[in-house]
């Protein structure tokens, strides 16, 4: 969440420096010491608790402009580095001299001295430092500064957890408020003795306006805008007790909000770690003659509705006297619209005089007016569609956020905006058990549901009382909690608003943080609990996961742990096409395809602060967002999409409505988008001539596209005009089409031939008119499909040298009539003529063809350009081109890109690895689980974030690319970043956890994965494994693959000598072990399953030969349980081995497995189960393999907790593989687990096996030399 509370470092820290109790030390008591030739220190001789010490650094030699700065570090007893201990903000550096920092010492557990660390950096960044010193060891003094003994202090506050005393802050009523007037706010609160040390106090503070979103013009930094005088400290007593006091509101600002941020304090633990956030009064200035305002929500008009804007008479002491007010409205690219005059007489306060605006223009406009006299006022108003007459006053997929006012919920019924995300930060609305403050909220929920709005409740942080352990200040990460106390909570939420909300979000954009041993249990945990108590109130309540929850391998782990059962809805956050499919296909292979998709939270900011009058309305930034993101997320069906923002933002920031609750250029975007594809079915995305980008919607049996040209909106100046154009001829089947740009202004557009000559920009527009049967021919061919990838302006294919050249096409006809014509394709010249190729596809028809591509002689590794031109028989349809980039490769290309991927290779010294630099090491596998080599790469504790890199250069462009690794992290957050190394030098960095995060505990291994995006000017990538954290970390067997639309890839090398199947792979080679060994890979089918490594882990190995597939899996399990045969084999300890040969360019008819175990098959000569069920045979042979004599071969052998499977499997009875280096085999595994009473649990890789069988989600297996 992008909250604009979300910054308050500075001003917090500067409080506090003044609210303490102890006093500043004997200035006479110091040491100095030189850090460096530019840097003495003068420093306390002894320092104690509860002082606030001053440090003093004398600079020599300093060159200006700089800044210095000095951070406070702690020290254990043994002299190891504790941690950061205290920040002072960075000084000025205006010369030779002394400049002096401040800081408050509190307690720290095992805490007995501290350490300097000075840095001078331009900006004060430590980024950008260009000089630093450390030093010296500054003693901790046995007793505080009132005398008592230390380490009792520091064992009491250590003791302390934080939970037992409580706030609560009545900051006044919502109404309007003006400057100068009275301002009451009432803190009540609780004390618990235990919690208290002496020296509690009370401290609050107002804060002004936040700048989220500067927009480098006319604001630099995320800040807020102050007031002085509104913050007070108060001694505090155990007890129960209400502190009230009465501030004067200070002088206005443009627009106003007030923040009170309110919490306890000590001198010796300093702030408490938790606070009380409460929204004061929106007040303005006192308008002395006239304002200007609209009779209507949000300054918005429908087409229908005269514009009158009201000047309303603030001062009528000249009551008779004749005025006149003139006025210039303007639109949001600064053109006049309209302007006059209007005269008028003064008659009494609140007189209301119109303002009559008449233009034909839509959008959002600017309003000046000039009165004598009188000075002059500014309003915004637009003019959008009529959309409660479009939607009839039924449900959009678009919705809001905040709980507000009846204007805010008025406007956005008014734009299209149907549904509400009320944020609710429970810790400041519960201060204790039982006792709930929710009167606000009771109020904005039948607000809301008045205008047709449906809210729902997104629990965003766990009050003090609610956490189990030391409380901390909940926000983007689950905590350990009360049961009882939770379910008590929401029970109680539910039975009141029964009817009135839709439901509950279980938290907001969290990652699984440090708080949490088993962040996935607790979570898991909360949502269960939370859903099933809700839902015992009333079944109707539909509840989400937290939105946003990420990274990815966090949701997906939480899915195989059966969340799917706890929620209703999935939702994404700032997402896209992408992100929608994605988040699908974690549902689907989870058997969770009931379950919706929304983006819950979604916008773009760009602050309004300080910003000219019209510029505020210039930038189509925000608009931009709406229709780039939104569009793609809608054509490939997204349930719900929610605009993060509704409320009046005083500095704009996200909100489509600016302070005042004036309207945005966005709000306008909105209410065309809601107008134009309300009740529209989505029907694909296609392309034109690379650059053209067109998003297909079908609304009433009609067509309505969004067009533009690729790229994105510039961001370095956003009031800068794109005037980028390009001029795209569409077939659109008609004689006229209708282009509404995004403001809602109209053009028509006079096509010749059926074709439109389309001016298109990067900003999309909406175009009707056309005809659908004409339009959709566009998108019934594609090339080189990946499942769950969105469509590309290109497709790319990889080739081997002197193998086959096939390019795989889809027909998929989703017109009403059979479709008939030719593929030809277009190449590099001195390539051979190439033959076409002819299709004919009957109407819902889906039909794979091949285009044998003949290539050029003597080609070298590279891209190499084509186009496939698809034309119709029909000449109404259009003529297709569809652009493929062949990479042309030779053999050792394939698979892995990755070098010495397992660190087995040694660097110069035995502790390095080869093609790796960095701060891990080298080191032995030994004991460390099956599946690995001889040596992994391994982070120890240190200070900071420590990495490990590889750079790969010539990775081919325009893909996307399946990054993984394995990883054990044990007190040491792990993961990855990302660098994206572009062919003109610049660098795209991404970091954790966006690429992947283990967290601080992963529980032994685990496979994470995430997909990396290879822009057209990719040069290559760095790989970055970093860690951070006192512990340890353990990479091994990271990989670097082209996506093909699964997150699980591996190769099977081809044998370079016979191995035995025996059940010993020691004459195995081991090159791409695959894993089965995760938390994260096991899907639990009993809640009291209590897995770990012990219980069930293992790795499986594929190779080949001319005519045989082998496979070698080594299975640890302390309970080896194996009995049951043919269909009952999965019951117990087995594995099932799926395939689908061809991969995505076979039907799931054709899809087969295999079940294994050491059971015998009932009869014969046979020893062990292979067994292919009939229900999933593929055509092929159904039952017992192996029963007597058999074209396969299967051994088993057991010793002590670990089985060793390993079979040949003929190629002649496995569907039509083909035995060739770059074969593509559709492939998972699962590993069943009965430790006696029945299978519990299963390990995968791969899915599409079990809960649902769905080959399109099998793994992938390539066939490499």
């Amino acid at each position: 969440m992008k909250s604009r509370l979300a910054s308050l470092v500075a001003a917090l820290m500067a409080l506090a420096l003044t609210q303490f109790t102890g006093s500043a030390q004997n200035a006479a008591e110091t040491k100095t010491a030189k850090l460096a030739d530019w840097c003495t220190v003068t420093y306390p001789a002894s320092m104690k608790l509860g002082e606030t010490v001053q440090i003093k650094l004398d600079l020599k030699g300093v060159q200006t402009p700089n800044k210095i700065s000095a951070h406070l570090h702690w020290m254990k007893a043994g002299g190891e580095f504790g941690g950061m201990y205290n920040y002072a903000p960075p000084q000025e550096v205006k010369g030779d001299g002394a400049y002096t920092f401040k800081y408050k010492l509190g307690p720290k557990e095992g805490m007995a001295s501290f350490n300097m660390l000075v840095f001078l950096a331009p900006d004060g960044d430590w980024k950008n430092k260009t000089v630093e010193a450390r030093g010296p060891a500054m003693t901790l003094d046995s007793k505080t500064a009132d005398g008592r003994d230390m380490k009792e202090i520091t064992a009491k506050m250590a003791a302390i957890e934080f939970k037992k005393s409580w706030i609560h802050v009545d900051a006044g009523e919502d109404k309007g408020c003006y400057e100068g007037e009275e301002w009451k706010v009432k803190v009540e609160y609780y004390l618990d003795p235990s919690e208290d040390t002496g020296s509690t106090s009370i401290k609050f503070m107002a804060v002004g306006p936040w700048v989220d979103n500067p927009d480098g013009k006319y604001t630099m930094k995320r800040t807020h805008n102050g007031y002085g005088g509104l913050s007070f400290t108060a001694a505090v007593k155990p007890g129960k007790n209400i502190i009230e006091k009465t501030f004067k509101l200070p002088k206005s600002l443009e627009y106003n909000s007030l923040l009170c941020i309110t919490r306890f304090t000590s001198a010796e633990g300093g702030d408490w770690p938790w606070e009380i956030r409460t929204g004061g009064p929106d007040f303005k200035a006192v308008e002395k003659s006239y304002s200007l305002e609209t009779d209507m929500p949000g300054n918005l008009f429908a087409y229908n509705e005269p514009v009158k804007i009201n000047a309303v008479i603030k001062d009528a002491s000249s009551s008779g006297a004749d005025k006149q007010i003139s006025w210039k409205a303007t639109d949001a690219k600064g053109k006049e619209v309209a302007s006059g005059k209007v005269p008028f007489k003064i008659e009494k306060q609140g007189q209301k005089v119109a303002i009559e605006i008449k233009t034909d223009r839509r959008g959002v406009f600017l309003v000046e007016t000039e009165a004598d006299g009188w000075g002059r006022r500014s309003i915004y108003f637009g003019r959008i569609p009529d959309v409660l007459a479009v939607t009839g006053g039924k449900e959009t997929k678009f919705g809001t956020t905040f709980p507000g006012s009846e204007e805010m919920a008025k406007t956005a019924a008014k734009i299209g905006l149907t549904s509400c995300r009320m944020f609710m930060s429970l810790k400041d609305l519960a201060p204790a058990k039982g006792d709930l403050r929710l009167e606000k909220y009771d109020k904005a929920i039948e607000v809301y549901n008045k205008n047709g709005i449906k809210p729902w409740i997104c629990i965003c942080a766990l009050p003090a009382w609610m956490q189990k352990g030391k409380a901390c200040n909940q926000s983007f990460f689950p905590v350990p909690f009360d049961d009882d106390a939770w379910r008590d909570t929401v029970k109680a939420m539910a039975e009141r608003w029964k009817g009135k909300v839709t439901g509950f979000e279980w938290l907001n954009e969290i990652v699984p943080g440090e708080r949490c041993q088993d962040p996935v249990g607790d979570y898991l945990r909360l949502c269960k609990i939370g859903t099933e108590t809700v839902k015992a109130v009333d079944p109707k309540f539909k509840n989400l996961l937290a939105g946003g929850l990420w990274p990815r391998n966090y949701r997906i782990a939480l899915l195989k742990e059966g969340i799917g059962k706890y929620i209703d809805i999935l939702s994404i956050h700032y997402g896209s096409g992408q992100g929608i499919l994605e988040a699908r296909e974690d549902l689907e292979v989870n058997a969770l395809k009931h379950v919706e998709v929304w983006d819950n939270e979604t916008a773009h900011g760009l602050s309004t602060w300080g910003v000219p009058l019209q510029e505020k309305i210039k930038p189509d930034y925000q608009c931009n967002w709406v229709l780039d993101q939104w569009t793609d997320e809608l054509i490939v069906g997204a349930d719900k999409i929610i605009y993060f923002g509704g409320q009046g933002d005083p500095a704009g920031n996200w909100s489509y409505m600016m302070g005042g609750m004036n309207p945005r250029p966005v709000a306008v975007t909105l209410a065309v988008m809601a107008s134009k594809l309300h009740d529209a079915k989505p029907v694909g995305k296609f392309f034109i001539n690379e650059k053209g980008v067109f998003h297909l919607f079908e609304k009433n049996g009609k067509p309505v596209f969004l067009a533009s040209i690729s790229g994105t909106s510039k961001d370095a100046d956003f009031y800068a005009e794109d005037t980028d154009t390009s001029t795209i001829p569409v077939k659109v089947g008609s004689a006229e089409i209708i282009v509404s740009d995004y403001q809602g202004n109209e053009t028509k557009v006079k096509s010749a031939d059926a074709i439109a000559q389309l001016a298109l920009m990067k900003r999309k527009v909406f175009v009707e008119g056309g005809d659908l049967e004409t339009l959709k021919s566009y998108l019934i061919p594609s090339v080189e499909v990946t499942a769950g990838q969105m469509p590309k302006p290109f497709s790319s294919v990889t080739f081997l040298k002197n193998a086959e050249s096939k390019i795989s096409i889809q027909m998929n006809n989703i017109c009403k009539a059979e479709v008939s014509g030719g593929v030809t394709a277009l190449v590099p010249a001195g390539w051979p003529a190439q033959a076409p190729v002819q299709f004919k596809v009957k109407p819902g028809e889906l039909q794979s063809l091949k285009f044998p591509l003949a290539l050029g002689k003597d080609l070298a590794d590279g891209l190499y350009p084509v186009k496939l031109v698809f034309k119709y028989d029909d000449a109404k349809l259009a003529v297709v081109e569809k652009p493929v980039n062949i990479n042309l490769i030779s053999p050792s290309m394939l698979g892995n890109l990755v070098k010495n991927s397992g660190f087995e290779e040694p660097g110069k010294t035995a502790d390095d690895s080869a093609t790796w630099s960095g701060n891990a090491k080298r080191a032995s596998s030994e004991g460390l689980g099956v599946g690995l080599g001889k040596y992994i790469a391994k982070f120890t504790g240190g200070s900071g974030w420590q990495h490990y890199a590889q750079g790969l250069d010539n990775v081919p462009p325009g893909r996307i690319y399946l990054y993984s690794a394995w990883i054990w992290s044990t007190d040491m957050q792990a993961g990855s970043n990302v660098d994206k190394i572009m062919s003109d030098g610049t660098r795209k960095s991404m970091y954790i956890p966006s690429v992947f995060d283990a967290g601080q505990n992963s529980g032994g291994w685990k496979m994470l994965a995430c997909h990396l995006d290879a822009d057209s000017n990719l040069k290559g990538f760095g790989l970055v494994p970093v860690a951070n954290g006192k512990g340890q970390a353990l990479f091994d067997n990271m990989r670097l693959t082209v996506y093909e639309g699964t997150d699980f890839a591996a190769e099977a090398h081809k044998l370079a000598k016979p191995i035995s199947v025996d059940g010993n792979l020691a004459d195995w080679d081991k090159k791409c072990p695959i894993p089965l060994f995760g938390d994260n890979q096991v899907l639990k089918m009993d809640d009291s399953y209590k897995w770990s490594a012990d219980n069930l882990s293992g790795a499986a190995y594929f190779a080949w030969d001319e005519k045989n597939l082998y496979v070698g899996m080594e299975v640890k399990d302390n309970v080896h349980r194996s009995e049951a045969t043919n269909e009952k084999t999965t019951d117990d300890d087995s594995a099932v081995i799926a395939f689908l040969p061809g991969r995505t360019a076979s039907p799931d008819s054709k899809a087969f497995c295999y079940y294994v175990s050491s059971a015998a098959p009932g009869g014969g000569s046979g020893k062990s189960t292979l067994f292919r069920p009939a229900e999933k045979c593929g055509g092929l042979t159904s039952g017992q393999l192996a029963k007597d004599s058999s074209v396969y071969e299967i051994a088993i052998r057991t010793e002590k907790d670990v089985t060793c499977y390993e079979i040949r499997m003929p190629l002649s009875d496995m569907g039509g593989i083909v035995p060739a280096i770059g074969t593509k085999v559709g492939m998972s595994i699962n590993l069943n687990d009965n430790d006696g009473a029945g299978r519990k649990a299963v390990m995968k890789w791969g899915d599409g096996i079990y809960p649902g069988w769905s080959p399109k989600h099998f793994g992938l297996l390539t066939l490499v030399k």
